[in-house]
């Protein structure tokens, strides 16, 4: 599996400062969606991924994502914040990320 995650282990001086290595780009998606015509729209909202067409370019804050990939516990689908465990499930999941569960599990090969 390929991690997103890197020690910057390429740099001369090792900080201990881990690296979010991402090609997402909210802009450039957006662009993209735009340009989709509505049958393939109607596809994706069929989906259960009809929040993607209605976004709008977002700012995405590299420091709150790695706080929140440092904090995540996979084992119990749990996040700690400020020492607090709160407990993902797939409604949470839902209303976070405005994809809705269809019910099949995912397969890592």
């Amino acid at each position: 599996m390929e991690s997103f995650v890197s020690n910057n282990e390429d740099k001369t001086e090792n900080t201990g400062i881990q690296k979010l290595q991402s090609r997402c780009s909210p802009i450039r998606f957006c662009y993209v969606v735009q340009k989709f015509n509505n049958e393939l729209k109607a596809a994706i909202r069929e989906m259960g991924f009809g929040k993607l067409i209605e976004m709008r370019s977002v700012k995405i804050y590299r420091a709150l994502v790695m706080s929140l990939v440092d904090n995540f516990d996979v084992d119990s689908s749990t996040i700690s914040v400020y020492g607090k465990q709160f407990k993902f499930n797939s409604k949470l999941f839902e209303w976070v990320m405005g994809a809705e569960d269809g019910g099949e599990d995912c397969v890592n090969d």
